[in-house]
């Protein structure tokens, strides 16, 4: 999985294929039938090594840069990177998006959504929720090139979608449509008042000390006017 935010990130369709593209790659590289590439054009479907394995994997390019690299986007995996030009070949035919479509799906968790406050606390327990396991997949729709999915462990147990908004990470968005929709809005309602209890609480215990400071202030100056000795108890009469 690559992930830039739980509102969007890749999964792959299964690791067989991209195995078997990899193989396939692989043989091109070896045989020369991926040759070097002068100019790639914006768009075009290419092979890029990837500089942190130096292994060979399907791309597009998304920009070309005056130095001559190539800014790409590895279609079987989602993630993007600046490659050296003379780190790019040409596609086979038999490598092509209409042989074998891209393995990277672009997707958003269905009915929950992150909020800027707790954005960066939600990215890392969805990174490590998911990388703890693995997960069965439910697609309910797709809009905006993404596809609203359902991820439940195969170990059983709530999906991920529930335990960030238990967690109160995540919120239900207005007009949300989900199968489970009716459980997130009762897990959303217990995190608010857990959530506000908890604020009431640090109110109190800020509140009260901030009594306690004013009346011992208080009683501090009478002390040195009368020279009485302050008691503990004398703050709660």
């Amino acid at each position: 999985m690559i992930s830039n935010s739980t509102d969007d990130f890749y999964l792959q369709k299964a690791q067989s294929e991209v195995n078997g593209i990899a193989t396939d790659i692989n043989s091109a590289i070896r045989s020369g039938s991926a040759e070097s590439v002068n100019i790639a054009p914006k768009g075009s479907l290419l092979l890029a090594k990837f500089p942190e394995d130096n292994q060979w994997y399907r791309c597009r390019v998304e920009k070309r840069l005056a130095s001559g690299d190539c800014q790409v986007f590895f279609v079987d995996f989602g993630n993007t990177a600046t490659i050296p030009a003379k780190d790019i070949r040409t596609c086979p035919k038999n490598l092509t998006l209409s042989a074998i479509p891209a393995q990277a799906i672009r997707c958003s968790l269905s009915a929950c959504a992150s909020s800027r406050e707790f954005e960066g606390e939600a990215f890392n327990f969805f990174w490590e929720y998911y990388d703890a396991g693995t997960f069965k997949v439910t697609s309910e729709r797709q809009t905006a090139g993404k596809r609203a999915v359902i991820l439940e462990p195969k170990a059983g147990g709530a999906s991920v979608n529930e335990e960030l908004v238990k967690a109160g990470l995540c919120r239900v968005p207005k007009n949300a449509k989900s199968s489970i929709l009716t459980t997130l809005t009762k897990l959303q309602e217990q995190a608010k008042r857990s959530h506000l209890a908890m604020v009431r609480f640090c109110f109190s215990f800020d509140t009260f000390f901030k009594v306690m400071y004013i009346l011992c202030y208080s009683h501090g100056k009478r002390q040195c006017a009368t020279e009485r000795s302050l008691h503990f108890r004398d703050l709660f009469l």
